[in-house]
């Protein structure tokens, strides 16, 4: 659960943004799901922060839990 982490990184100043990966939590019900597909839904989300006002898109940070860190969803979608 990364609800815990929210209030302090929004008190920091940071905008969040929480996602559900496709075939988790309120997300789609699609019945097939990757580690490829789980960056996508990433990079999905944070192409929509980018065009959001007020949001710096050259300062933006990536934290994922369970298959989205351990597995590397995160690291797929982070630039080098």
């Amino acid at each position: 659960m990364m609800w815990p982490v929210v209030p302090p990184l929004h008190k920091a100043g940071f905008a969040v943004l929480l996602l559900d990966a496709r075939c988790h939590g309120r997300s789609d019900d699609d019945s097939f799901t990757s580690m490829p597909r789980f960056a996508e839904d990433i990079a999905a989300g944070l192409d929509w922060l980018k065009r959001q006002p007020g949001i710096a898109a050259d300062q933006l940070a990536l934290l994922g839990h369970s298959v989205g860190a351990c597995r590397g969803a995160v690291a797929r979608v982070a630039p080098m």
